[in-house]
């Protein structure tokens, strides 16, 4: 996973969580934005667990994780 691309839809955003299978790696906490301009945030994680990588996300926001999945 090189890094996800954040889409707020408000100022004041709900949690994102990276799970590598069941067990979480990385999160960030609703937090107040200066804007809804999308963002990116830089990963550089390698999958260790069965089960692929998933993303959630609370209300009012989206994200999209850019990498290679498959060899």
């Amino acid at each position: 996973l090189d890094f996800i691309w954040v889409y707020p839809v408000t100022t004041t955003p709900g949690a994102i969580s990276i799970l590598d299978g069941a067990v979480t790696v990385w999160s960030m906490s609703g937090a107040t934005l200066f804007s809804t301009q999308p963002f990116p945030v830089p990963m550089n994680l390698r999958a260790k667990n069965a089960g692929g990588w998933k993303i959630t996300t609370g209300a009012n926001v989206s994200a999209l994780g850019i990498g290679l999945f498959t060899r």
